[in-house]
Order: C-alpha cells, then structure tokens, then sequence
C-alpha cells in the first residue's frame, strides 16, 4: 500500500508499510520502525518470519520520538548520573571495535545479577553527536549468568531522539548500524 505519513518535530516522514511496526497519525509524536541487518530492508513475504519474533539477532528496532529534553542532557553527565544510579563504582575497558566500556565493580547492594545486568558504552573519539549505548540482560538470566543481551543505542536526528536496539552480538557494528540508521531515517525524511 501507499506509505504512511506523519510528522515529528517538524520534519515530515513518509514511512514504507513494510518498515513500520507502530506509528500514530494523530498527535505525530514518533514511530517505531524494524529493519534487518546489515540491509536494512523492511519485512518481505521470506522474511516475516525473523520479524515476526521480537530481539531476532538479525532485526534492529527504531524508536524516533519527539524530544526537547534529550539536547539538554549532554552524554558525560547522562554517562555520570546512569553509572551512578544504575551500577554504582565502576572500571573502564576498550573495546577492539572504537567503544569505552563501563563496568561495575561488585554490585550495588539489592542489585540483582540475574534480573538485569548493564554494561555502558561510549565512542572512544568524541563524535560530532551525543552517542551512549547500553547492553541489558534479558530477564530470567541464571544467577551470575550473562547470556543474550540487548543494547540500545540513543542518538539524535532532525532535533528527535532516536534509539536504535539490537542484539549485543551486533555491538561491534555499532559505527555501521548507527550510519546505516540515520541514512534510512534521512530517505524516509522530506524535509523542505
């Protein structure tokens, strides 16, 4: 069918059917969108099937959301507050793939392994926008067991905030996923 309209923040989008997985016509707040790595194509008669399974390694999923807060945050004291609040103390390692990842040393007390584990990121070279990427455990973990983990990367686009998620063994693509991601949401834009 015809593609889907809306428009964000001012910036108008016309959104392929088969990209959609949720989007408003009233009050045009955002939209959720899935697309397959690494083509980024939308759901196809062969391919229902991986869509049709929400954290398919293969699936990326893209909130875009009206934001004016998300500008006034800046990623060092959003990186500060969240290890703060979420992991407590905690020891910085490189990745081989252009990220800082931030651990905990312990765990807080209450915080419990096996219900939700979170490892931070950052870009090793400051990039021109703000990008911050966290991994969770799924629930239902075994106790001290790290298992498949999700990560969701926040980032802007056109002055809306936008949070890509994916599967964790996708993590050292991050750079191409977030290129990739921004491409599509700038050929689904029309912008005047």
């Amino acid at each position: 069918g015809p593609n889907f309209d809306v428009t964000v923040n001012g910036t108008r989008f016309s959104l392929p059917r088969t990209h959609i997985m949720s989007a408003t016509a009233s009050g045009h707040t955002g939209f959720i969108l899935l697309a397959r790595w690494p083509d980024m194509s939308g759901v196809t008669p062969s391919t229902e099937r991986e869509f049709a399974h929400p954290g398919t390694r293969s699936v990326l999923m893209i909130f875009a959301e009206s934001s004016v807060a998300s500008s006034d945050l800046a990623i060092e004291r959003w990186l500060e507050l969240a290890l703060r609040l979420n992991v407590g103390p905690t020891e910085e390692h490189p990745t081989s793939f252009g990220l800082r990842e931030f651990r905990a040393i312990g765990l807080r007390p209450g915080y419990q392994d096996n219900i939700a584990r979170e490892d931070y990121f950052t870009p090793v070279s400051p990039s021109a926008e703000p990008i911050h990427i966290v991994c969770t455990s799924l629930l239902g973990m075994p106790p001290g067991g790290r298992g498949r983990q999700i990560c969701s990367e926040v980032t802007e686009f056109e002055n809306m905030k936008v949070k890509i998620t994916y599967d964790r063994e996708l993590l050292p693509e991050w750079q191409a996923i977030h290129v990739r991601t921004l491409a599509l949401m700038d050929a689904f834009s029309e912008r005047n």
